[in-house]
C-alpha cells in the first residue's frame, strides 16, 4: 500500500499518528509519485551499526524500453532515498568505486515503485576479506572452543564490538573469521562481555593484552 507500510505496525489502540497515517492512505492516487529507498552495507547485514559501502551508488532504470537510468550517489551514511518516481517498475543495480558491483537484496527484479508510497531495496557488497589465526591458553597449548571476535577500532579509539562477525576455535585451537567489512579491527576473546563460566577473564586482544590500546590492529582492504 506504499507508505513503508510493511514497516509500518498499527497498535492496538489508536493514536494520532495511526490515524494520520490511514487518512494519508487512503489519498493515495494511482498516479501520485513514489520513491526507493533503502541502506547499501557490506556483506548482507542490514543490522544498526554494520559498516556502509563506501563510494557506493545506486542506479535506477525504468522497466520499459530505451529507458535512461537515473544515478544516486549514495551518502556515507549508507541510507538512500530517491526522488519522487512515477508509479512502475524498475530495475535497480549497486556500484561501489571501490567494491564493484553489488546485488539488490530483492526476490526478483524489477521492482515496483507504489503511488504515493515508497518501496525498499537495500543493496550488499561482499567483501570476500577473512582472518585466521589460532588461540594459546598460558600454558601455550592450543585452546579449543573458544570464542574468538571481531572488534571495529572507532575514530575515538574505543573497540565495538561486531556481535555477527566471529568463530569458535577447533581442537588445535584455530579459528577463521570471514565477511570482514572494510575498516580497522582488533582481534580478541570476550570483547564487550564480562567475565563468564567458559571465559572467566575480561577481554584479552590479539596479541597477548587486556589493553585495546596496545592490541594489534588489522587494516581489512578489498579481497584481503
Amino acid at each position: 500500500m506504499g507508505l513503508c507500510s510493511e514497516d509500518r505496525h498499527i497498535e492496538d489502540a489508536e493514536t494520532d499518528a495511526d490515524i494520520l497515517y490511514l487518512r494519508a492512505a487512503s489519498r493515495i492516487r494511482a498516479s501520485d509519485p513514489g520513491w526507493i529507498e533503502g541502506r547499501a552495507v557490506q556483506n548482507r547485514e542490514f543490522t544498526t551499526g554494520q559498516p556502509a559501502a563506501p563510494g557506493a551508488s545506486v542506479s535506477i532504470k525504468q522497466a520499459i524500453r530505451n529507458a535512461t537510468p537515473k544515478h544516486f550517489l549514495i551518502p556515507a551514511s549508507g541510507a538512500y532515498r530517491t526522488p519522487p518516481l512515477a508509479p512502475g517498475q524498475y530495475e535497480i543495480t549497486f556500484h561501489s568505486q571501490i567494491l564493484g558491483r553489488g546485488a539488490a537484496d530483492v526476490e526478483e527484479q524489477p521492482v515496483i515503485a507504489h503511488p504515493g508510497g515508497c518501496t525498499v531495496v537495500n543493496g550488499s557488497f561482499e567483501t570476500f576479506a577473512g582472518i585466521d589465526g589460532h588461540v594459546l591458553g598460558t600454558d601455550r597449548k592450543p585452546s579449543r572452543n573458544v570464542r574468538v571476535e571481531l572488534g571495529e577500532v572507532r575514530p575515538t579509539g574505543e573497540v565495538r564490538r561486531m556481535s555477527n562477525v566471529w568463530s569458535n576455535t577447533s581442537a588445535d585451537g584455530q579459528f577463521h573469521l570471514e565477511r570482514i567489512p572494510l575498516g580497522r579491527f582488533v582481534v580478541g576473546v570476550n570483547i564487550g562481555g564480562t567475565p563468564r563460566e567458559n571465559e572467566p577473564f575480561d577481554p584479552v586482544y590479539a596479541p597477548g593484552t587486556q589493553s585495546a590500546a596496545r592490541a594489534q590492529v588489522l587494516v581489512i582492504t578489498p579481497n584481503k
